[in-house]
């Protein structure tokens, strides 16, 4: 598979929400966190909470999926 980064999210409340209609929609994902107890979650404020990754194949309509959604 080809995995293409779909989003970079705020919170888990916002990875919840887009994981769960991606599994409805039967959109193959990926969810990268970007926390590290080891540095008390700095990277969190650099870089989002965490990343979205979808097959190539279905990018168009998961990003019709996160716009309405999460408006991004």
């Amino acid at each position: 598979m080809n995995w293409k980064k779909l989003i970079t999210l705020d919170n888990q409340f916002q990875a919840d929400l887009l994981t769960d209609a991606l599994g409805k929609a039967e959109i193959p994902f990926l969810v990268r966190e970007y926390k590290d107890t080891a540095y008390d979650g700095l990277f969190v404020t650099q870089k989002g909470w965490g990343t979205v990754m979808v097959e190539e194949t279905k990018l168009e309509e998961a990003k019709s999926i996160s716009k309405d959604l999460l408006g991004s």
